[in-house]
């Protein structure tokens, strides 16, 4: 049984675990129980290493450890860094997430750039329909002369609807590679 003296030491360390298990969200409740316990025999060790556990050697070991909140950034920091260990890879996911951004981005700048240069080139500038083919598109800059009997589809509509075109490329490709972020940092399930 304890005395009264002996619980104020307790008591500091039980105060310290809890602001460092508030901030330990994030982490599974049994690896923040590993982590408090861990803490929490550390700070008995070195409180208790010079002689009794008292309320002086206590504050001691808590000010040698840092605050809590310090703490709880280290921990998560590593859980963060051990689910993104060298032996996991992107393979399929990191490949399509790179496609889908590299197409998006270039495909959004081309629109926006095809809105841009409609006023310089108005006669070349646009999206056309090539000649001797009933589905083949070309977005063209202006540069260099129109397609000899093609026809272009939008006229100054390019401007507005490049520009929307562009947006709407940027909002699917940013989903895509969150969506592709979050499959790549899902834990994979490991056989027994």
């Amino acid at each position: 049984m304890t005395s009264p003296g002996d619980a104020a030491p307790h008591e500091a360390i039980d105060r310290y675990l809890a602001r460092l298990r508030g901030r330990l969200r994030g982490i599974s409740d049994a690896a923040g129980a590993d982590i408090v316990d861990e803490i929490r025999s550390h700070l008995l060790d070195r409180a208790a290493a010079s002689g009794p556990l008292t309320a002086d050697s206590v504050a001691e070991a808590i000010a040698a450890l840092g605050n809590p909140e310090d703490l709880a950034r280290a921990y998560l920091d590593d859980e963060t860094l051990a689910r993104a260990r060298p032996g996991r890879s992107p393979s399929v996911v990191g490949f399509l997430m790179l496609a889908v951004s590299l197409v998006g981005t270039l495909g959004a700048a081309a629109f926006v750039l095809c809105a841009l240069l409609k006023p310089i080139h108005p006669d070349a500038a646009g999206l056309w329909l090539l000649p001797d083919s009933d589905l083949e598109l070309s977005l063209r800059m202006g540069f260099g002369t129109p397609p000899a009997g093609g026809r272009e589809l939008l006229g100054w509509w390019i401007i507005p609807l490049g520009v929307m075109v562009a947006i709407g490329m940027v909002v699917i490709t940013v989903r895509i590679g969150l969506l592709c972020t979050r499959l790549m940092a899902r834990p994979r399930l490991r056989a027994p």
